[in-house]
């Protein structure tokens, strides 16, 4: 494939394709932790992702938290996405809000909570991710940055850092602009103090030492090319 672009203007399904082309084996076995409604899937019918999410109301596979996932999972997914809640309080005069706190966070029974940082989410999910995927897998995490309460919430640095603090490598990431993205009605919004975000990060991160795509999940997979490679 051509070099993608570091900024894709579109949808997450085309994020997703250029990152499954570069990261993912073969036929990945592919678990998405924070599965929602599946909106990101249906422009990709040929992905057939384990359904996970938190909340009870949603027709998926299971229902475990991100935080706390089986203990029979080990090793067993290539690939997690995983699309946090990108909203800590999204306000009860909020459009969003209006079907159950959609961008915020929620308890194991669906309940919403009203956090004020979802940071505190990140190192146990990423031990958790750490565990469950592949020596070489991949997450491919939807990150948005962005202000609350009038402050800066640098979100994708809180991300990495949970990660490479156990060992685990960000590699290039590519930020994706949607001009449709940050419509956010509400009184809490009708003042204007700061601009309108448009741009999420996508995030690669691999379960390992190492960002060489295709070759280390290559060699992760299969331990006699791993052997032969350590002779030459």
């Amino acid at each position: 494939m051509d070099r993608p672009p570091s900024v894709i203007y579109g949808r997450d399904a085309l994020v997703l394709r250029i990152l499954f082309a570069l990261h993912a084996p073969p036929r990945p076995r592919i678990l998405d932790v924070t599965y929602g409604k599946g909106t990101m899937w249906k422009e990709l019918p040929s992905m057939r992702p384990w359904r996970n999410d938190v909340s009870p109301l949603l027709d998926v596979d299971t229902h475990y938290d991100c935080q706390h996932l089986p203990a029979e999972w080990g090793s067993r997914w290539d690939v997690l996405v995983f699309d946090p809640p990108h909203l800590s309080d999204v306000g009860t005069n909020a459009r969003f809000s209006r079907d159950g706190n959609r961008y915020g966070l929620r308890d194991k029974d669906g309940a919403s909570l009203f956090e004020d940082n979802i940071v505190i989410m990140f190192s146990q999910f990423a031990a958790e991710a750490q565990r469950v995927l592949e020596p070489g897998g991949v997450i491919f995490a939807k990150i948005k940055d962005g202000v609350h309460a009038n402050r800066f919430r640098w979100l994708s640095h809180d991300f990495k850092t949970a990660c490479e603090q156990i060992g685990m490598t960000c590699c290039a990431p590519i930020i994706k602009v949607d001009p449709h993205a940050g419509r956010i009605t509400g009184s809490n919004w009708a003042q204007v103090v700061h601009p309108r975000t448009y741009h999420t990060w996508w995030l690669t991160i691999h379960n390992g030492p190492t960002c060489v795509a295709s070759e280390n999940r290559r060699i992760a997979r299969n331990p006699l090319i791993a052997v032969a490679g350590t002779d030459t």
